[in-house]
């Protein structure tokens, strides 16, 4: 019994018949026609498409340059222009949990990525032109109301917070409140008052208990009770030299605080003490409902998050607006609590190359500039056009 020729079909004349012949330097096997002679390998587009888009993703969220992947630049950009299409998109679980951080940070092309975080994952992301509580509301309305958010105080999350979390505790992030204090008093403060409010900053990132909440809350007042008439003291404008008067005093204002850091240094630390959200982590009843301990800064989120976002962006620096907030959206991605292998998110319109755009359609109506003149016999009316023979003259 002669050998069943074969079925397989040649690429480039349909007829079947190929038949085996050796292989290539990468170890596939090669076919070649019996019929036109063309030379093959049977290859698979799905397998090569999830193989391309996992290789793209880990290139695009590492550090490696294109030169590192021993292939042309042209090369990697014609096989990989596909994978821009691919969109990476967080599913909300609906899970409750006990904390998240929430900030912002500023990227290339005026864009500011929000961010949502729990134990060091992404939650959600959103992205605005500045931080804002419309921004915020888009980003907090897509995840259930936790227990404690963790912010910086930023105006627009507040207000968020209070209408998407109504029932949410806020802990303000105590570095922050630490650099805030820094930015009005120094690290090397020479008046003793900016002395004093240096160190209770200092001290405060430091409490882990209720009794050294306790005992900072007294050293504030202590504080208060010593330096709050110096704190009151006023300059008036008509004792100062009118070149002396500061910038920012109105032309209306008739005096001022004298010691205007100071103030607003002890303002900030009394006014969160007022509103109880400096030792917000340390709440027995939340604590009691909690099933993780409780933060109280966003050292994780601008550590592990941010920073590491701007470094991805400095390591791929050149990347256009839209691909760079794709890198982003892919780093964030992978970074969520139950992300996918790239390749699981392929999309059949995915693989379909853009559509190219049409011919211009010309508006409707008369034309507003020419560059002819009608040679129609069934315009020569007397409007202008060539006119031939004798016109009346």
């Amino acid at each position: 019994m002669g050998r069943r020729s074969s079925r397989r079909k040649c690429p480039t004349c349909g007829e079947a018949g190929a038949k085996r012949n050796g292989r290539t330097r990468k170890g596939l096997q090669r076919y070649r026609c019996t019929k036109c002679g063309a030379s093959f390998c049977n290859t698979r587009p799905d397998i090569s498409r999830k193989a391309q888009l996992d290789q793209f993703v880990k290139w695009l969220t590492g550090k490696d340059a294109i030169g590192d992947l021993l292939v042309s630049s042209s090369t990697w950009q014609r096989r990989t222009n596909w994978c821009w299409r691919v969109e990476p998109v967080i599913v909300p679980t609906g899970q409750i949990y006990d904390y998240i951080q929430i900030d912002g940070t500023y990227l290339p092309y005026g864009w500011c990525l929000l961010t949502a975080v729990n134990s060091g994952k992404v939650l959600a992301w959103q992205w605005c032109n500045q931080e804002n509580k419309a921004a915020y509301k888009q980003l907090l309305k897509r995840l259930p109301e936790p227990l404690m958010v963790i912010t910086d105080g930023q105006a627009g999350a507040l207000s968020a917070i209070k209408d998407q979390w109504p029932n949410t505790r806020v802990q303000r992030c105590l570095v922050h409140i630490k650099r805030n204090i820094r930015a009005l008093t120094t690290t090397n403060p020479k008046i003793p008052a900016h002395k004093a409010l240096w160190g209770l900053a200092k001290r405060l990132v430091t409490i882990k208990d209720l009794n050294q909440a306790d005992q900072w809350i007294g050293l504030v007042q202590a504080f208060h009770n010593q330096w709050g008439k110096w704190l009151n003291h006023k300059t008036y404008k008509n004792q100062v030299p009118q070149d002396q008067i500061p910038l920012w005093i109105r032309p209306n204002q008739q005096w001022w605080y004298t010691h205007q850091k100071a103030r607003r240094a002890y303002n900030l630390l009394a006014k969160q003490t007022r509103k109880a959200t400096l030792f917000t982590f340390l709440d027995p009843t939340l604590n009691k409902q909690a099933t993780t301990t409780l933060p109280a800064t966003t050292n994780e989120l601008e550590g592990a998050i941010n920073a590491a976002i701007k470094t991805l962006i400095y390591n791929h620096r050149g990347l256009s607006e839209p691909h760079m907030k794709k890198a982003t959206e892919w780093w964030c991605y992978l970074h969520s609590e139950h992300p996918l292998k790239p390749h699981q998110l392929i999309q059949p319109h995915h693989l379909k190359p853009d559509p190219k755009p049409g011919p211009e359609q010309p508006k409707p109506g008369p034309k507003l500039w020419d560059n002819a003149i009608d040679y129609n016999p069934k315009y020569q009316d007397g409007s202008l056009h060539i006119r031939k023979g004798w016109a009346g003259h």
